[in-house]
């Protein structure tokens, strides 16, 4: 190989790998984090950071962290093809209730506040007298849903709230599915007729 086709050959090489570098530097990569107390503990931050600030399109953007990322391919995996649909909706609509319900809860206790969470695992099994929504949707296989109890408090303050939450570890986030004693899919609906 003579030189230049050596040099040509090098310069060639070069341009790819800072290509290459530049194109996969500038994909965002989104924040990850533990699948763990601490983790979920750092994952609601942004939104009270938001929160403090007072901007509620900010606030609402910030709790999207609590979105499925891909919806209708993660519940695919665990309930029937007529049922998926329906529950991508539900588990979208859940999330932005629960983020206008939080903002509500925080300005009943400390009105812009600085907020902390304090999570705590809860077992599935401490439901006490209420049962699942028996016409609920049923998984086909069985669904990794972890449970927290979630401590909010003002850090000024010192004042809290706390609330019961579920969830499932999804691409390095947890996922909201749905506040208290069951997961959105059957929690008990208190119109239905036939509750039990």
């Amino acid at each position: 190989m003579t030189w230049a086709r050596l040099l040509v050959a090098m310069t060639f090489s070069c341009l790819w790998v800072n290509a290459s570098f530049f194109s996969s530097s500038a994909v965002a990569v989104p924040n990850s984090y533990k699948q763990d107390t601490h983790g979920l503990e750092k994952q609601f931050e942004p939104f009270f950071k938001a929160y403090q600030k007072g901007t509620e399109s900010t606030e609402a953007d910030a709790f999207k962290v609590f979105q499925f990322p891909d919806a209708k391919a993660w519940f695919a995996q665990y309930f029937r093809p007529e049922d998926v649909e329906q529950l991508t909706w539900d588990a979208e609509a859940e999330t932005e209730k629960e983020a206008k319900t939080l903002r509500m809860m925080m300005n009943i206790v400390a009105r812009g506040g600085h907020f902390h969470a304090h999570c705590e695992a809860h077992s599935t099994a401490e439901t006490g007298n209420l049962k699942e929504r028996q016409n609920g949707v049923r998984p086909v296989k069985p669904v990794p849903v972890e449970q927290f109890k979630i401590k909010v408090q003002d850090e000024k303050t010192g004042k809290w709230f706390s609330w019961q939450g579920n969830f499932v570890y999804v691409d390095g986030a947890y996922r909201f599915a749905g506040g208290g004693a069951f997961p959105l899919w059957s929690m008990p609906d208190a119109n239905d007729p036939n509750k039990k």
